[in-house]
């Protein structure tokens, strides 16, 4: 291995290593969170918001995020964006082209952390509910998450919380949809 080669490698590794940390950033309490140095938050493009902020899912819907919630806008691989809010309850919204089922993707969404109990539950052809454990180096939390498919493209809305139950959290997810998702004009 010559040493364009070495070099090449050591990139590509630290980009995965450095990928997987800015994946698992917010599963930081919002606490430590707050009190890390501004340097570290921009290394994974994680800012806390100063007002309440819309941003756009797709050309037609936004998502309003409240003041005071950690957000995280990185494009890396399929994670979208993320925010945490100020009680612990984060929010992961992933999307990806592909024919494979919702489990399926949702398992290679969430490779960093061990999964436990994912239950999938069909609402309609184009609507999954998703329920599941995961386990981080940080902490265990219930997850719930919510998968919108059209022509070999999945959204996923993932929900997750270290205190909150699942039947909880699923009505705190729902509940933030149907109050935070707005039409685009």
């Amino acid at each position: 291995m010559d040493f364009e080669e070495a070099t090449r490698e050591n990139r590509e590794i630290n980009r995965i290593i450095t990928e997987r940390a800015s994946n698992n950033f917010l599963y930081t309490d919002y606490e430590a969170l707050d009190s890390l140095p501004i340097a570290n938050k921009e290394m994974y493009d994680v800012i806390k918001l100063k007002k309440d902020t819309l941003v756009y899912i797709d050309f037609k819907t936004k998502l309003k995020i409240e003041k005071d919630f950690y957000f995280q806008n990185n494009h890396d691989d399929t994670l979208r964006l993320a925010f945490k809010s100020p009680k612990n309850f984060n929010v992961f919204i992933h999307d990806l082209d592909t024919e494979h089922s919702a489990k399926e993707n949702f398992k290679s969404l969430k490779k960093n952390g061990r999964l436990d109990k994912v239950l999938v539950e069909k609402i309609n052809e184009n609507t999954e509910f998703l329920s599941y454990k995961i386990v981080t180096d940080k902490a265990k939390f219930n997850g719930f998450a919510l998968c919108f498919k059209s022509k070999g493209y999945q959204l996923f809305f993932e929900f997750e919380s270290e205190k909150m139950s699942k039947d909880i959290l699923k009505m705190k997810a729902v509940d933030f949809l149907s109050q935070n998702l707005k039409r685009a004009n």
